[in-house]
C-alpha cells in the first residue's frame, strides 16, 4: 500500500510538471505572436510614429512567466526586432524622407527615425530592468511569506506536540490557538475554545479577579515564568476544578499583542508534595520515637552486684520495645515488653509504661508482681483507651529476682530461656496472662522458678526471634536457644551481643525492634 501511495504521488507530480510546462509553452507562443504583431505594426507605420515602443507590452507580458531568463530573452528579442525594422525601414522608403537631408537646416526624416528607434531601445531595456526589479521584489516577498508560513507551521506543530497545554490569546483575551493537550486538560473540543474568551477556563467566582489581572498584565507586558506566581485554579468543561501552574509570554506581532500561555496540571505534583510531606513528618516522628524509646532505658550499672546486661536495637520504623531494671534491696526488678504498632504513638505508650512501672516499683519495692502488674495495667488502660482514644496494647512480663536465685514472674510475653549450668541444657519457661491496656481490671497469676549457681536467664522480644533471611527463614526461639547454649560460658554482655549478631546475620535490616536481657546468677 505504501509503495502504491508513493507511485500515485509520483504520477500526480509528473502530471503537475507536464501541466506547468504546457502553460509556459503557451505563454511563450503568445509572447512570440505579440512580438511579431508589434514588429509588423512598426514596419507599416510612418517613421514619425514610434510603434516599436509597444515592445514594452511584450516585456510586461513576459513577467507572467516563471524565471528571469524569459524576461531577459524577451528584451533581447524585442531589441533584435527593433534593429531589423531599422534596416527594413531604411531601405524601403516607407519612411518618406530623402537621405541627403532637407534644405535650409530642417530636420531630416531619417533623424526622426533614428531618435524613435533609440527611444524604442531605451523603452525596451528600461521596461526589462523595471520588470526584473519588480519580479525580483515580488519573488523575495513571496519567499519571505513562504518562510513565515513554514515557520508558523513549525511553530503550530511544536505547540501541538508540546507536553503542556498551550494557548495563544490576543489582547482582548480571545483564544486564537489551542493545542490538543489543552483539549485533554479542559475537556473541550478545540472548536468550542477558538474565538472564546479565556475566562471560560476560570471558575465563575474567580473570573472578575482574573479579568483585572489579565488587563494589568497586558499593560505591563512582562513574561511570567511558571512557578513564580501564585498557583491557580482552572475549570474544566464538566465543571471540575483543577490546580494548575501558568506561564505567560507576551509577543508583539504585526497584528498586535499576543500572549502565549503554558498551563500545567499540578495535581500529581501536589500529591507528590503531600506524600513527601507525610514522609518527612513520619521520619521526624520516628526520630522522636527513637529518642523517647532510648532515653527511658536504664543506664549501666543496671543492678550493682548482679551480672546483668541488656541491649535494645531500634528498627528503621521504630517499634515499641521496652525494658527496665530497677534495683531492690535483695536483688532487682526486671521488666520487658513490646507495645503494638510503630512510630511516635508506640513510643509514647512505651514512655507511659516506663513511668507507671518505675513509679509503682520504686514506691513499693516489696509489692507482689501480680499486684504491681494490675496497677500498671490500670494506668495504661486509662491513658491509652480513655484519654488518648487509642487501641495500642502491650505484651509485658515483670520479674522479681532475688539474690538467692528465686525468680517470680507475671505477664504474657516471649518464653523465658534458662540455661542450667549443672546440665548445660536450655529450658523454655512459658509466660501467660492477658496483655496490658485491653481491660481496666484484670488478674494475673504469678509463676516461680529457681536459679542455681552459674545459671543464666535470658529475655528477648519478638523482633529478635522473628527476624528472617532472604528466603523467609526465621531466627526463632530455637535459634536463640542454640546461641545461648553455645555461648553460655561467656559473660552476660557477650551472650547479649552474640544473640543480636546471630539474628542480624539473617537479615541486617530487621522490621521490628530487638531487645535482649541476660542475667547470670551467682551463689552468694
Amino acid at each position: 500500500m505504501e509503495r502504491g501511495e508513493r507511485g500515485e504521488r509520483g504520477e500526480r507530480g509528473e502530471r503537475g510538471e507536464r501541466g506547468s510546462l504546457r502553460s509556459t509553452l503557451i505563454l511563450i507562443a503568445f509572447a512570440l505572436v505579440l512580438m511579431a504583431g508589434v514588429f509588423v505594426l512598426d514596419v507599416l507605420t510612418p517613421p514619425e510614429v514610434t510603434a516599436s515602443a509597444l515592445y514594452a507590452v511584450v516585456i510586461f507580458y513576459a513577467s507572467l512567466m516563471r524565471g528571469s531568463r524569459l524576461i531577459v530573452g524577451a528584451g533581447v528579442g524585442c531589441s533584435v526586432l527593433a534593429f531589423v525594422e531599422i534596416f527594413i525601414g531604411g531601405t524601403g522608403g516607407g519612411a518618406g524622407g530623402s537621405p541627403g537631408g532637407s534644405p535650409g537646416g530642417s530636420v531630416d526624416a531619417s533623424d526622426i527615425v533614428g531618435v524613435n528607434k533609440l527611444i524604442s531601445l531605451v523603452t525596451i531595456w528600461v521596461s526589462t530592468a523595471l520588470v526584473l526589479f519588480v519580479k525580483s521584489s515580488v519573488e523575495h516577498v513571496e519567499e519571505a511569506r513562504r518562510r513565515i508560513e513554514a515557520e508558523s507551521a513549525k511553530l503550530e506543530t511544536a505547540l501541538e506536540h508540546a507536553p503542556s497545554a498551550m494557548l495563544m490569546v490576543d489582547a482582548a483575551g480571545t483564544m486564537l490557538l489551542v493545542n490538543r493537550q489543552a483539549e485533554q486538560l479542559f475537556g473541550y473540543p478545540r472548536r468550542l475554545l477558538l474565538g472564546e474568551p479565556v475566562e471560560i477556563l476560570v471558575p465563575d467566582r474567580m473570573r472578575g479577579a482574573h479579568l483585572e489581572e489579565r488587563v494589568g498584565m497586558l499593560a505591563d507586558a512582562q513574561a511570567v515564568p511558571r512557578g513564580t506566581s501564585a498557583r491557580r485554579t482552572a475549570r474544566r468543561k464538566d465543571g471540575a476544578e483543577v490546580p494548575v501552574d501558568v506561564a505567560l509570554n507576551p509577543i508583539e506581532t504585526p497584528d498586535g499583542l499576543r500572549v502565549m500561555v503554558s498551563i500545567v496540571d499540578v495535581r500529581e505534583q501536589l500529591l507528590a508534595e503531600e506524600l513527601r510531606g507525610r514522609a518527612e513528618r513520619l521520619a521526624r516522628e520516628l526520630q522522636l520515637a527513637e529518642h523517647i524509646q532510648t532515653s527511658i532505658l536504664p543506664r549501666p550499672p543496671l543492678a550493682p552486684g548482679i551480672e546483668l546486661a541488656a541491649r535494645m536495637l531500634p528498627a528503621a520504623e521504630v517499634g515499641g520495645d521496652y525494658y527496665d531494671v530497677i534495683p531492690a534491696a535483695d536483688g532487682c526488678w526486671i521488666a520487658i515488653g513490646d507495645v503494638s504498632g510503630h512510630g511516635l504513638e508506640a513510643g509514647l505508650v512505651a514512655l507511659m509504661l516506663q513511668s507507671a512501672t518505675a513509679a509503682i516499683l520504686r514506691s513499693a519495692p516489696d509489692i507482689a508482681p501480680e499486684r504491681a502488674l494490675a496497677g500498671i495495667n490500670a494506668i495504661l488502660y486509662d491513658n491509652v483507651r480513655k484519654r488518648l482514644g487509642r487501641d495500642e496494647f502491650v505484651t509485658f512480663s515483670l520479674l522479681r529476682y532475688r539474690r538467692d536465685g528465686t525468680v517470680v514472674h507475671c505477664g504474657a510475653h516471649e518464653d523465658i530461656l534458662v540455661w542450667r549450668a549443672a546440665t548445660r541444657e536450655v529450658e523454655l519457661h512459658a509466660t501467660d496472662g492477658p496483655w496490658l491496656a485491653l481491660a481496666p481490671a484484670v488478674q494475673w497469676q504469678p509463676h516461680e522458678l529457681q536459679l542455681g549457681g552459674g545459671d543464666l536467664l535470658v529475655l528477648v522480644t519478638d523482633g529478635l526471634i522473628e527476624n528472617r533471611d532472604g528466603d523467609g527463614q526465621m531466627f526463632g526461639l530455637e535459634g536463640a536457644r542454640r546461641i545461648v547454649g553455645e555461648r553460655a560460658d561467656g559473660d552476660a554482655g557477650e551472650i547479649v551481643a552474640a544473640l543480636v549478631a546471630a539474628s542480624l546475620a539473617l537479615g541486617p535490616r530487621p522490621e521490628d525492634d530487638m531487645t535482649v536481657v541476660a542475667l547470670r546468677h551467682r551463689d552468694a
